[in-house]
């Protein structure tokens, strides 16, 4: 027996001798993340033997974390059977076994068979981050044009890849998912909502790393993505929502930006799990009424930093805005008539708080 039916014989062993909890999403997209994580660890096989090898070290040292998440992976997938979790349970798990195996292999100083079980562990990678995907790849292989062998050069006459994604309208007020149709020579794309017609943009790349900085009243997010169309880039937001974001290298995102060019949601394409993007600094009807960049803020967002949110009814009501705020505020934006008057509502509140020293 090689090294690696050694270590996959281990972690079946452990996983059939553990009672498992019962499976929930939860779990699964956490286990998820750290697979996808741990997938794109894979060193590349060395390209000849010799006494000391760097790629064979780094197999060694990531050996025992890979045993360990596949000893968790395999009785997560004994929790979900029978369960709508199982395929993707089967999956992660087939994934990091193929991971292990290639692994003991470069460990080994087995370049050949290395090289072959690499490919299969980026295949199952692959069919991991897509199996509860959003979106799905059309023509993504395309015919050669040239045939080696015979010397034959042939014309490709299918269409240029696309994809085919599902989106939530970023409107507050809408939300409705819609299936959506993109080319993947531009990362920048404009829809229109299906159901309430309202315009909005779409950016779209593939995760290579994630940081989430978590301050008291936000989180900071930076994503280093590769765009679709190929060009690496780093996106950051923040978001005062106090929701999660879980992604994992290789997932597709999308960035949904509304009318105002906003952020407003971002989507994990790859396990459809969606992040309502809420700005720091929420004063929803204000910025309706005056504009996003309008100096008036300062004076409202003062209130609310030094007024309302010392103390705890402030909390409560602050709380309350938030939720309601956007659908207050979305006829609001696309009414002249009603930005006149909610400006006209906002103006003596504005003068007192500054009479008082709060704001300019």
């Amino acid at each position: 027996m090689d090294l690696g039916d050694e270590i996959l014989a281990r972690a079946r062993d452990a996983a059939a001798r553990t009672h498992p909890v019962p499976a929930t999403d939860a779990e699964l997209e956490a286990l998820r993340v750290e697979a996808m994580e741990q997938l794109a660890l894979i060193p590349e096989p060395p390209a000849y033997r010799r006494a000391s090898d760097p790629a064979r070290e780094a197999a060694k040292a990531r050996l025992g974390a890979a045993e360990a998440l596949l000893e968790r992976a395999l009785l997560f997938k004994k929790a979900s059977a029978g369960s709508k979790l199982e395929p993707q349970g089967r999956s992660i798990a087939d994934a990091l076994e193929a991971q292990v195996s290639a692994l003991a292999a470069i460990a080994s100083g087995q370049v050949v068979k290395g090289e072959q079980l690499v490919d299969k562990a980026r295949v199952r990678a692959r069919a991991v981050s897509e199996l509860a995907a959003a979106f799905h790849r059309v023509n993504a292989e395309q015919n050669p044009v040239f045939v080696r062998p015979t010397g034959v050069s042939r014309f490709d006459p299918h269409e240029p890849e696309h994809l085919e994604v599902t989106l939530p309208c970023p409107s507050p007020s809408c939300r409705k998912p819609a299936l959506y149709a993109l080319s993947t020579r531009s990362p920048t794309h404009r829809f229109s909502c299906t159901t309430c017609r309202t315009p909005f943009v779409g950016y779209f790349g593939e995760v290579r790393s994630v940081e989430a900085v978590r301050h008291p009243r936000f989180t900071h997010y930076a994503l280093q993505v590769e765009e679709v169309g190929g060009r690496d880039r780093r996106v950051e937001f923040d978001d005062a929502s106090g929701g999660n974001l879980p992604v994992a290298p290789r997932d597709l995102v999308a960035l949904l930006y509304n009318q105002g060019q906003s952020l407003a949601a971002v989507e994990n394409l790859s396990s459809a799990r969606v992040l309502w993007v809420r700005p720091k600094d929420a004063c929803f009807l204000a910025t309706a009424a005056y504009g996003i960049d309008a100096p008036e803020l300062d004076t409202f967002r003062a209130f609310r930093d030094q007024i309302l949110l010392p103390n705890a009814s402030g909390r409560v009501f602050v709380r309350a805005y938030y939720k309601v705020g956007p659908h207050l505020a979305e006829p609001v934006k696309r009414s002249p008539l009603l930005r006149a008057w909610m400006r006209a509502a906002l103006e003596p509140l504005r003068r007192e708080l500054e009479r008082r020293g709060l704001g300019r």
